[in-house]
């Protein structure tokens, strides 16, 4: 399972892009052919971080459970 957020996070958008940080770089991370979530997990946690303190917040991805392809 990907989570955008743990439980006490609130998540951050990208008001340009029409998504929030998590699928803005989850969907880039698989356009750039991370097949499987361990792979994309790994690219999109360091940029929604950082995405996610530009505004002030903190936002950690979680990813839990086996890895899986897409």
């Amino acid at each position: 399972m990907l989570s955008a957020a743990s439980g006490d996070e609130i998540t951050a958008t990208i008001p340009d892009q029409g998504h929030g940080a998590f699928t803005y770089h989850l969907l880039k991370a698989i356009g750039a052919g991370k097949t499987s979530a361990k792979a994309a997990y790994a690219e999109l946690k360091p940029r929604v971080q950082d995405e996610a303190r530009r505004q002030n917040r903190e936002q950690t991805p979680l990813l839990l459970g086996d890895d899986a392809t897409f």
